[in-house]
Order: C-alpha cells, then structure tokens, then sequence
C-alpha cells in the first residue's frame, strides 16, 4: 500500500516558531512586566536554553507528518478521524499568509480536514491523488489558480485562463 506523506515546510514552521516567540513574549510582558524580559533576554544561560528549546520543537514540528494520504483514506494528526475519498462531500482551498492549504469536508465531519499544500510537493500530491481510485473528487481543486501554478504544464487550468 502506498503512501504519500506531506510534511510541513521550513517557512510553515518557521511561521509558526515565530508567532509562538511572540505570544510567549507577550503573555510574559503582561504577567510580570518589561523587566523581566529585558532580564531574561539578557541572560546567556536562558537565551541558550530557550533557542535549544525552540530548534528542538520545531525539529519535532518537521517530524511529525502532518498529513497522510493512503489509497484507501486520508488522515491526519491534528484531526482524529480518517476520511475515506469516497465519503468526500466538499473540498476548498484557502490560503493563509502566502501557505496553502486544502480543506476537505467528509460526510460525517463537521470540521475540514486541513492538508498543507508546500509550494514543492503539489505536484506530488497531484500525480498520487491521479492514481488513487475516488480522489477524482478531490482533483478539480488543483484547477484553483493558487494551485495550478505550482503544477506543471500539462496540470489542469483554472477556468477562463490560458496557459503558456
């Protein structure tokens, strides 16, 4: 059986190493103060130890895959249900700070299934939901202009568009 495993990029996770910096940042500025802050960034020890912390996290963010996509279903990790590509009832693709994502909606779910689209692996994604049988569903999305760009030539054009 094969399967294709889509990992996040190292600007997704760079993103999210980033607002997490922040946000920890910010609820320490309100919880204890400015002084505190410039104490701790002022500290060789705990600058040491808080990059260590964070390469170390975003080392299992890249890790850990994101999404998989088998023959028979698609499954994540942060969403506990496996979808099958014959219960697809709805699919959209939305983008979020220049990263997208495609969101698929089964019968049973209330909540999309969220698969991040790297830049460098849609054309990947694309050739193995070809060959799966049922994920003709999913297909028309590489048809959005946000995808079809990545695609090479003979990839399926967005409607009213002529490509080069």
């Amino acid at each position: 059986m094969e399967v294709l495993t889509v990992r996040l990029s190292w600007q997704e996770i760079a993103l999210l190493m980033g607002v997490g910096f922040l946000g920890a940042t910010a609820l320490a500025a309100l919880e204890h103060g400015l002084g505190f802050i410039a104490y701790v960034w002022s500290s060789p020890l705990n600058m040491g130890l808080m990059i260590f912390f964070y390469c170390l996290c975003g080392l299992a963010l890249w890790a850990i895959p994101v999404a998989r996509l088998s023959h028979e279903n698609i499954s994540t990790y942060s969403y506990p249900f496996k979808i099958e590509w014959r219960e697809i009832r709805q699919f959209k693709v939305s983008s979020y700070f220049g990263f997208t994502w495609l969101n698929i909606y089964g019968v049973k779910s209330r909540f999309p299934l969220r698969i991040p689209m790297p830049r460098k692996r849609i054309h990947s994604i694309y050739l193995f939901m070809q060959r799966t049988s049922g994920a003709e569903t999913v297909l028309p999305a590489f048809a959005d202009k946000r995808l079809s760009r990545a695609l090479p030539g003979d990839g399926p054009s967005p409607a009213g568009s002529a490509r080069p």
